[in-house]
This record gives structure tokens, C-alpha cells and sequence, in this order.
């Protein structure tokens, strides 16, 4: 586990890939490891492994958080209540989708619920 640093019950500290990479408004991204297991952000591509909502930083690391969140749902390729208990994918650091676009974009979470804000994501 050479990117994670830390993992006491629900949050998880991972090293940064770049520190720029990450908004201000932390409470509302997307949290993802590339295949080194470095913090990057969120964005349509495979082989990003969603890790939950990111909380804070600590200097070149990531505090994330797992649980529920909810995150916008993609106009163009909406969940619906259908995909409750199914995987959703990610468009970017804070819109999840229904499809992986023709294996175009990697697995958010597990759909726990869909209300008229969004999608709320299981990770």
C-alpha cells in the first residue's frame, strides 16, 4: 500500500501526485488513486480507483473520507433509481454518470440513492 499513509476507520491519508491538482472547496471532490496509489483528481479516464470524498490536505497529503456523498448526475448520461446498488462512473471531480461510456471512464461507487440535488455514492 505505498500510497496510503494512513487508514483509521473512515478516512484514509494518501500522498498527493500534485498538489495543485486539488480544488479549495475539498468538501465537494472526489477522491481517486492512479495505479501508483498517489492522489490525483478526478476526470474521465480507466485505471483511477475511486477512494471516496476528499476532506482536507496536510501538506503533500490527502485526508479521505469514506461513507455516502452525494455528487451532481451527469445530464448527458443520468442515473437514475434503476442503478441503485450498481456501480456509477466518473465524469469528473464532483459529476458522476450512468455509463463508462464504452470503458472510457472508471467506477465512482455503488449508487445508494438519486434525488432531484444528485446521486448519492457509496464508496
Amino acid at each position: 500500500f505505498e500510497g496510503i499513509l494512513l487508514h483509521i476507520g473512515k478516512q484514509r491519508l494518501h500522498a498527493l501526485k500534485n498538489s495543485r491538482l486539488v480544488k479549495a472547496d475539498y468538501g465537494k471532490l472526489l477522491g481517486n488513486a492512479d495505479a501508483a496509489g498517489l492522489a490525483v483528481a478526478a476526470k474521465t479516464a480507466t485505471g483511477l480507483k475511486a477512494l471516496g470524498r476528499v476532506d482536507h490536505i496536510e501538506d503533500d497529503r490527502i485526508v479521505i473520507k469514506k461513507g455516502v456523498f452525494r455528487y451532481a448526475n451527469d445530464g448527458s448520461d443520468p442515473v437514475t433509481a434503476a442503478e441503485i446498488a450498481e456501480d456509477c462512473y466518473i465524469t469528473d471531480s464532483t459529476t458522476v454518470c450512468k455509463t463508462s461510456a464504452t470503458n472510457t471512464k472508471s467506477v465512482a461507487g455503488k449508487v445508494f440513492a438519486v434525488d432531484d440535488a444528485g446521486v448519492w455514492v457509496e464508496f
